[in-house]
């Protein structure tokens, strides 16, 4: 399991499990427990991810990422689909939303621990003028959660 990690003072955030036929399994407190502390990491990452979205950051993309790491969206031109060095070509090659003064607006919409090294996030940002929600796949291995592919959408807003 990953170790815990600093704790971001977010409230509480609940993750349900489904088992079988839509029964919600039961788990023992040291399961719930092990499950508090994946929750904490996987959040922890996903603040990193927001900083880096905001900052533009290469180095901590290349921290939380996973370097096999796959990206897909619909776009209007087709289906795009980009491997973790093109994402991070793409990073660098536009000005960040912290370089710009651009207000900040990251949420947490969900987050399930599926398994001891499965996770799965739903988050969305702003990144002007669009506002994206993603789907994050994690896994955990060596004891670090990392995340595994992104597909994301986003809409046009006004600034």
């Amino acid at each position: 399991m990953c170790p815990l990690s600093t704790i971001f003072g977010f409230d509480t955030l609940v993750a349900f499990s489904h088992f079988g036929h839509g029964r919600l399994a039961s788990k023992s407190l040291s399961q719930q427990v092990a499950n508090q502390s994946q929750m904490q990491e996987v959040m922890q990452l996903l603040r990193k991810y927001f900083d880096a979205l905001y900052d533009g950051d290469p180095g901590i993309f290349s921290e939380i990422f996973h370097p096999n790491a796959r990206l897909f969206s619909a776009a209007e031109d087709g289906f795009l689909i980009m491997d973790f060095p093109q994402y991070l070509e793409r990073v660098r090659g536009r000005a960040s939303p912290a370089s710009r003064g651009d207000r900040r607006a990251d949420e947490i919409l969900s987050i399930t621990i599926a398994t001891p090294t499965t996770a799965h996030a739903r988050v969305r940002e702003l990144l002007l003028p669009k506002h994206f929600t993603d789907e994050l796949t994690l896994v955990c291995s060596h004891g670090r959660w990392q995340i595994v592919s992104k597909v994301w959408h986003y809409e046009l807003v006004a600034s």
